[in-house]
This record gives structure tokens, sequence and C-alpha cells, in this order.
């Protein structure tokens, strides 16, 4: 799938779900809502390795990946931070090769509801 083609996706799919829990929602509300939980996600991991590398001397941040990670009925396009030794995973993050998890669907709807009153 092109990127073009997933945006258009994601968009929609973020679209349906802030439609359901924040029905009145400026547009750029609602983008707002997306990046933000993007950019908390990967703050958050960013902030787990850092402190992990402190107890690794001989251990250094390695730059990021790219993953999505489907919460409910969207995507969110992620930066995991690695390490060079490649021992550093996020605790956030479900498990290996599993892109959906209940947790983070209850984790995105409690910050929508939350934000919405």
């Amino acid at each position: 799938m092109d990127r073009e083609t997933f945006n258009k996706i994601k968009e929609q799919a973020m679209k349906e779900v802030i439609e359901k829990f924040y029905p009145n929602a400026e547009p750029t509300q609602k983008l707002a809502i997306q990046h933000f939980l993007e950019q908390f996600l990967n703050t958050f991991m960013k902030a787990e390795r850092n402190i992990f590398l402190e107890n690794q001397s001989d251990n250094k941040a390695n730059g990021f990946y790219e993953r999505t990670l489907t919460t409910g009925s969207f995507k969110l396009n992620l930066q995991v931070p690695r390490d060079r030794k490649s021992i550093f995973r996020p605790h956030i993050l479900p498990e290996p090769y599993k892109r959906v998890d209940q947790s983070y669907t209850d984790l995105i709807m409690s910050l929508i509801i939350n934000g919405s009153s």
C-alpha cells in the first residue's frame, strides 16, 4: 500500500473514532488529538530509553524505527527508540509482532473521553 492511500485510511479511521467520542470537535482539534497521541507515545518511549541507558554505561541510543500501532479503529505512526545493543524494548508496546492490544484501546479511549469533558 502506498503512503497516500495509507494516510487516507488513517485519517478516515481517526475521523470515525473522534466523531464517536468527541462529536463537537473542530476538524483541527480532531487532527490535534491524533498528533497528541502519537507525540505522547513517542515521548514516553524516548524517556523510557533514556532511563534504561542510565544503567547501561557501555550502550548508547541508536535512533528510531517506524512502527504503526492499531488502537481501536485507527493507526498511530510511532517512532520507536532503539539502542546500539538492541536490548531495549519499550514496555508500553504490545508483544512483538502484535499491532493491536486492548490496553491501547482502553488508553486511547480514556484520553479522548477525559479530554472531552
